[in-house]
């Protein structure tokens, strides 16, 4: 009966329709090791969830002849096949990094694997620590927050530390081994919207909700958690939790908290719904609130090509932008917010917009701004736009008045920094200065940094600096 059962079951799995293979058509495959044609299975980006489903060398081999093998590292979706099933053969160069890859097992759930290399590489479960120094997340961290159980049973009996946030694997452990979560946990828990798991906490594990409960949950717009904080549990609505429903577009949160909060918010409010574009939440902001805005939110709005965003702003609001809007738009190649700007707006731009735009190959925004500007531009529109190849550019602003001046500035830059890429660049587009000279008598440098242009940069009235990509210091980081 089962063999019947297994027939009849590849039979209706090759017959399935296109939304319930695209829903399960792979995972299935992989279950069943199924032996038909994978060409006939959607075309979808697997992750490892799916990869570690395959049971069979002979699937993963059909899997892996689609795949590029060039990744090598233990994040490597389909690699996920191998670490459950500990086919060590296809982990080769992952052994050589016993820690690296423990670390990816207690990430994936892979208790097998993780075993063999206690057993056999010398791994210290108690002493995995942080599983990466860029988060401060513990292995039992990580694994209760994907899901996984095992794992997290298996770390516990080897001596590893705990503080969990996920809903099951928190009861799990409350249950069994007598687990209190964080603070922190509760803070996660708040800024998720998991209403549940804040109860919980709160309820049968004995952990306060912080003063700032409010406006972590605001971040998350689940309303329902929002409204309990309020009306439950005695959480003043603060303009700070206003805010941060405002930034994030929950206009339900925000309606709800403007309804109930006695004291103001900031200009943040707004200036953070139109950076991020929600437009219904600035909307609401405008017509109800007083706070208003700065010239950030133009800006930004610009900048993140929010076109609705800029519309509204430049037909209700007076706070007006800065020179940074076609700056920036002209660097991320937003040809019609720069257009828009020109035509409508009388901030003008400084030399960053040419040059910015220059850098990144933007033609027809340096073709408009050199014919419709009169800031100009720098000699680093040259010397970006040479060394990242971008000829036509090059060409462009050879036929600008003054941009013979310009370009011999910039082959005297590349050569003082005997920069090769962006001297042959240059010599190639015949700018002055260039042909006499001995590219292979040049003993060229092999690095370069671009911050090296910053010597002789005046930065006034908050200016990004002036490099060839987005600046580190934007204030755009609602």
């Amino acid at each position: 009966m089962t063999n019947l059962c297994e027939r009849v079951h590849d039979v209706v799995f090759a017959y399935l329709g296109p939304l319930t293979q695209l829903l399960n058509g792979w995972q299935e495959a992989f279950r069943r090791d199924w032996p038909g044609d994978l060409a006939l299975l959607p075309s979808v980006n697997l992750d490892t969830s799916s990869y570690r489903l395959i049971r069979s060398r002979s699937m993963y081999a059909r899997v892996c002849c689609g795949l590029s093998t060039d990744a090598a590292g233990v994040d490597a979706p389909h690699l996920a096949a191998a670490v459950e099933n500990v086919w060590l053969d296809e982990l080769t160069p992952q052994l050589l990094d016993p820690p690296a890859l423990a670390r990816a097992a207690v990430f994936g759930g892979h208790v097998a694997l993780l075993e063999h290399l206690v057993m056999s590489a010398g791994i210290d479960p108690t002493a995995l620590g942080e599983l990466n120094e860029s988060y401060s997340r513990l292995a039992m961290d990580a694994v209760a927050l994907a899901g996984h159980l095992h794992m997290l049973q298996w770390l516990h009996r080897a001596g590893s530390n705990e503080t969990v946030l996920d809903w099951a694997i928190c009861t799990w452990l409350v249950a069994h081994l007598g687990f209190r979560p964080s603070p922190y946990a509760m803070n996660i828990a708040l800024r998720a919207g998991h209403i549940n798991i804040v109860d919980y906490f709160l309820r049968d594990c004995g952990v306060d909700l912080p003063g700032s409960a409010l406006e972590l949950a605001a971040i998350s717009g689940n309303l329902a958690l929002v409204r309990c904080l309020h009306e439950e549990w005695g959480h003043n609505c603060t303009g700070a939790a206003l805010e941060s429903a405002a930034i994030y577009g929950h206009l339900p949160v925000v309606e709800y908290l403007h309804q109930r909060t006695i004291e103001p918010c900031t200009t943040n409010a707004m200036d953070g719904a139109a950076c991020k574009g929600h437009l219904d939440t600035l909307r609401f902001l405008h017509e109800h609130r007083t706070e208003g805005c700065t010239p950030f939110a133009l800006d930004s709005a610009f900048r993140n090509n929010h076109m609705d965003i800029v519309v509204f702003l430049h037909q209700h609001r007076t706070e007006g932008g800065t020179t940074k809007a076609i700056d920036s738009a002209a660097r991320r190649g937003h040809e019609a917010i720069v257009r828009f700007l020109h035509e409508h707006r009388s901030e003008g731009c400084t030399t960053r917009a040419v040059d910015w735009a220059a850098s990144n190959g933007r033609l027809s925004i340096v073709q408009y701004l050199t014919t419709h500007r009169p800031a100009g531009f720098t000699f680093r529109a040259f010397f970006w736009a040479a060394a990242n190849g971008h000829f036509d550019i090059l060409a462009c602003l050879l036929s600008v008045v003054g941009g013979q001046r310009l370009a011999a500035q910039a082959v005297e830059r590349a050569l003082s920094f005997r920069y090769r890429k962006a001297f042959v660049a240059l010599q190639a587009a015949g700018c002055p200065n260039t042909q006499d000279v001995d590219v292979d008598g040049i003993e060229w440098s092999s690095y370069f940094n671009p911050v090296d242009l910053l010597d002789d940069d005046v930065l006034e009235n908050g200016e990004d600096e002036y490099l060839d990509s987005d600046s580190n210091y934007s204030i755009d980081d609602y």
